[in-house]
């Protein structure tokens, strides 16, 4: 009987604790921002030095931990602005080109801004506006990598041993016919195929379920939402030697009638299909190709949901492009303005919002120093150990380019405390406790009880 007892409390105990939440509050707490870059030298082998950075950050206000228009983003007033001198050490005439990334939507974004120009994105030389492009890249991670990210950024149509801009591509379209739907959802339709994957790889469309192996055989899930539903399967290569065909219709369990028949069957190249992808205009189609091209090596070869590229459309990085013109031996100053996306930590009160700014750019000048960095803001800087702080600013100085990249932490407080949810420990407390109680109470009792048998 004690065994069975103690046996119930430690399984009650363990099945609270899974079962009470962590926090009171569940809701999301911390969400990424986007660091901010330097401008960096497209040219090997570039001459030019840098005689003197200065980086500015005036950081006004934190941004909301969501910004639900365009326009709410554009109105964030955070920014840094870096001002390089740079010196033509030459005897010749030389120009230079630039980039400048600006990174992805901040996660507090849901909009997709591609097809926007946000921001004061601002370029000068010797402080006048100077011509910029726009330019984008895939991503290659969630962290910004210099070698990686800069070769992503091509002039021309990249090549590819299986990802030709020739290959072809062979679309078929399939159609839901004699369909019965149920009470409870709509059939599932199943599809078996097999591919060569030295010769082919098959690009599917959206669907539930989808599994393939090394082999080449596929399997694929979707659901069939009433009749004349369209679904489409692209093959990239050689053609199929047999027709695919959707093997079963499943509802809840079971069989049920109704087929997905071939409606139509196209055939383009790789480079079409690519391009019919492209929502926005002010992409190029040179960008918009070898991203999607990136998109597609990356998923190699299994390229589930890989049409029609959606997500690419949320792993694009932006950049300005521009040219630096030098007469011999000359010295002109170089400033680009953006707004800067901290990561927010609402886990502490009050929040805390970590800026990160990339100073490895600068490495690609032929020879860097004095670095002169300057945090201008009324919030207070946290774990502050290199910067001096003086009257609403806070600074830092490189005589020549540090190791490593650029962060710093704002508050309005500056000792923020970790919201840790103590109501929480308070009750776990209390209900441990009067358990504990309540056993050695019952345990108490079973033993009186036999020892009043034994007498």
């Amino acid at each position: 009987m004690y065994q069975r007892i103690r046996l119930f409390f430690t399984v009650f105990l363990l099945a609270l604790l899974c079962v009470v939440p962590v926090s009171a509050n569940s809701a999301i707490k911390s969400w990424s921002g986007s660091d901010g870059n330097g401008v960096y030298t497209m040219e090997e082998d570039c001459p030019v030095v840098c005689l003197k950075e200065d980086l500015i950050f005036d950081i006004g206000s934190f941004p909301l931990d969501y910004f639900g228009s365009v326009e709410e983003l554009s109105a964030y007033d955070a920014s840094v602005t870096a001002v390089y001198t740079l010196n033509n050490p030459t005897e010749s005439q030389i120009s230079v080109r630039l980039v400048f990334p600006f990174g992805e939507d901040p996660q507090y974004f849901y909009h997709s801004s591609i097809g926007e120009e946000l921001g004061d994105y601002r370029i000068l030389v010797n402080d006048e506006a100077i011509e910029k492009k726009i330019r984008y890249s895939l991503m290659t991670g969630s962290d910004f990598d210099v070698e990686t990210d800069v070769s992503r950024l091509r002039d021309e149509y990249q090549t590819d041993a299986f990802y030709r801009s020739d290959l072809p591509v062979y679309e078929y379209v399939f159609e839901t016919q004699g369909i019965e739907n149920g009470e409870n959802g709509n059939p599932e339709c199943v599809l078996q195929l097999q591919i060569d994957p030295s010769r082919q790889r098959l690009v599917t469309g959206e669907c539930n379920y989808f599994h393939s192996d090394d082999d080449g055989n596929y399997e694929i899930h979707c659901y069939a939402d009433g009749n004349n539903q369209e679904y489409r399967m692209y093959v990239l290569g050689e053609d199929l030697k047999e027709l695919p065909e959707f093997t079963v219709m499943v509802l809840d369990g079971e069989e049920t009638s109704g087929e997905m028949l071939l409606k139509e069957k196209n055939e383009t190249v790789l480079l079409e299909l690519i391009l019919s992808q492209k929502k926005y205009e002010n992409i190029s189609d040179i960008d918009w190709y070898n991203a999607c091209i990136d998109y597609l090596k990356e998923k190699d070869p299994y390229l589930y949901d890989a049409i029609p590229f959606v997500q690419v459309y949320y792993r694009l990085l932006r950049w300005y492009e521009y040219e630096l013109n030098f007469e011999a031996g000359e010295t002109l100053t170089n400033s680009v303005k953006a707004p800067i996306y901290p990561d927010i930590n609402g886990y502490y009160e009050p929040a805390v919002y970590t800026y990160r700014y990339l100073l490895s750019p600068a490495s690609t000048w032929a020879d860097f120093s004095d670095l002169d960095i300057t945090v201008n803001t009324a919030y207070a800087m946290i774990e502050n150990s290199s910067f001096e702080e003086k009257e609403g600013k806070y600074t830092l100085h490189y005589d020549r380019l540090p190791e490593g990249e650029l962060s710093f932490r704002l508050s309005e407080s500056p000792s923020p405390k970790h919201g840790s949810d103590k109501t929480f420990y308070i009750i776990v407390g209390i209900l441990a406790g009067a358990l504990v109680i309540f056993l050695l109470l019952v345990i108490a009792v079973i033993k009186l009880i036999r020892k009043l048998i034994h007498k």
